[in-house]
């Protein structure tokens, strides 16, 4: 079993991290959020591998990892993965003693594959998968359709499930979306309530795919921002409803909800 240390001030991509690692390797896996707790975490105990963002409120990835070298022994000798959303950074981290620089969002196959190198492998039989549940329409559970209108807080969904492995399928047009539903046969579709059902009527939606006998069946939900509450749950059921605060809330409520 080989011990990592995750350094992001991004609760819910530390928690994907550790959770595909946990599961899909022989590793256990502490999270902070913040640069200074990596410091201290990695001075008091002995980490096989270090990942860590550049941006944290504190101080700064690429600080954070001169004082970890600066510890004294093993500690200070860990290899250290520095990720951003920022390709430019690398630069930076080039001079930092990292052994390598991932660029977000990527593939949690490929930080597994580059933990697996730099610990030495997959040493210990990997954890039993449990059975997947039979897909939706003979289609793989891992297609999930995220369909609405603010870019932002999509792009942040799309991030997220593509950093868990989904595949994720994005529109902006209510007009075809449940042509695309039925063609893609997603294991999972998240609507967007919007205020102007003129220009997106996620009730019209959840509606059309519950009718439609090629989308009858999935599973859907719909997000909502909480200042809108009172006007979705006048339109939709309460169990469909996925209110958040912020996108952190959304994503950390969302995992409850993704198919295994």
């Amino acid at each position: 079993m080989k011990n990592i240390l995750i350094v992001d001030d991004e609760l819910a991509l530390g928690q994907s991290m550790k959770l595909y690692l946990e599961k899909n390797g022989s590793y256990h896996v502490d999270t902070v959020i913040s640069g200074l707790a990596g410091v201290k975490k990695a001075s008091e105990f002995q980490y096989d591998a270090l990942i860590i963002d550049v941006l944290m409120p504190d101080i700064s990835g690429y600080e954070a990892v001169k004082r970890v070298r600066a510890l004294p022994g093993g500690n200070g000798q860990l290899p250290v993965v520095a990720i951003s959303a920022r390709p430019s950074m690398k630069e930076v981290f080039n001079m930092a003693e990292i052994h390598t620089f991932l660029v977000k969002p990527f593939q949690m196959e490929n930080l597994k594959n580059i933990l697996d190198s730099l610990c030495g492998g997959d040493t210990e039989t990997p954890k039993t998968e449990t059975a997947l549940p039979e897909p939706v329409a003979g289609t793989g559970p891992k297609k999930i359709l995220v369909a609405g209108m603010e870019k932002f807080m999509i792009s942040k969904i799309q991030s997220y499930l593509q950093q868990l492995g989904f595949e994720v399928i994005v529109n902006y047009d209510e007009s075809d979306t449940v042509s695309i539903a039925a063609a893609n046969k997603p294991a999972l579709i998240l609507y967007q309530f919007w205020d102007d059902a003129e220009k997106f009527n996620a009730s019209q939606l959840l509606s059309q795919t519950q009718a439609n006998p090629g989308t009858h069946g999935i599973p859907c939900l719909v997000f909502c921002a909480k200042n809108v509450e009172f006007e979705a749950a006048k339109e939709l059921p309460k169990d469909k409803l996925l209110t958040y605060q912020d996108s952190r809330d959304l994503l950390s409520k969302l995992r409850s909800h993704l198919p295994v």
